[in-house]
């Protein structure tokens, strides 16, 4: 009776480009059993349009139902007060996610060869990059600014998280990235194309839209601009997650959908 989705194989072709036999067919069931349900889940507004746009299913059938986080898990660090740590001259910027073009990896890259070259007065801007997908992680080693972790578990990831401020990521495609919400939920701001920073999000103070027209020297006053407000405010944060995306709501929402 209800249809779960989690984005569209037809919305990855039309962002991305990528289009083979696989996604063709993928995005047909989908289609087929998104009409064919009572109820449609959608886990956010980006997929809900997509699938009245792309599959024709009537608004009044779909309920957006996002994605929660696990909010004990993912919480900053118990003296995460002071902006900037130790040195409030180190901005640290993450990105978490597979090295590949449709989760925007040339833009991954404009930013960190930016970044070397980078020599602002007051600030110094650290990339830090979490993947467990070793395919194109080779441009990134060896570099001054720019920092690659490999293999980390999902016990792991949390630590990570609190290691940085700001999470850095141009995906081109996403249905409602869990990463963007552990990262969210772990006190960092976030800056990011429409697939990051989704309309569920983008009405928060700490996250920050960017698009193919922004240049690498607006995104880097972008970053001092929130780091600049939000460091010491990773507490304020997590909490305004928790209550938009924690468990609770969750269930609520899907109690009201069955």
């Amino acid at each position: 009776d209800i249809s779960i989705h989690h984005g569209t194989s037809a919305g990855i072709m039309e962002k991305t480009g990528e289009s083979n036999m696989s996604l063709k067919l993928t995005a047909w069931m989908e289609k087929i059993s998104a009409r064919r349900a009572r109820k449609v889940m959608a886990v956010s507004e980006n997929c809900k349009k997509e699938l009245t746009s792309l599959y024709g299913i009537p608004e009044s059938k779909i309920m957006v139902v996002n994605n929660f986080v696990d909010d004990q898990v993912f919480k900053p660090a118990e003296n995460a007060t002071e902006a900037g740590g130790e040195n409030k001259k180190v901005i640290n910027v993450c990105f978490s996610g597979a090295l590949l073009e449709k989760k925007g990896l040339e833009r991954l890259k404009s930013f960190s060869d930016y970044m070397e070259e980078y020599a602002g007065r007051d600030f110094l801007i650290e990339l830090n990059i979490a993947t467990n997908y070793s395919k194109n992680a080779e441009y990134f080693q060896g570099r001054q600014h720019t920092h690659i972790r490999t293999g980390l578990t999902s016990k792991e990831m949390p630590d990570f998280y609190r290691e940085n401020h700001i999470m850095f990521f141009p995906t081109k495609y996403e249905g409602f990235s869990m990463a963007v919400l552990e990262a969210l939920s772990s006190g960092l701001c976030l800056v990011g194309s429409h697939f990051a920073v989704t309309p569920e999000v983008q009405k928060y103070d700490f996250c920050h839209l960017i698009n193919s027209e922004t240049s690498n020297e607006e995104l880097v006053n972008i970053i001092i601009n929130l780091y600049q407000k939000f460091a010491d405010k990773k507490l304020e944060i997590h909490n305004q997650i928790k209550n938009d995306f924690g468990k609770e709501q969750y269930v609520r929402k899907i109690e009201e959908l069955i």
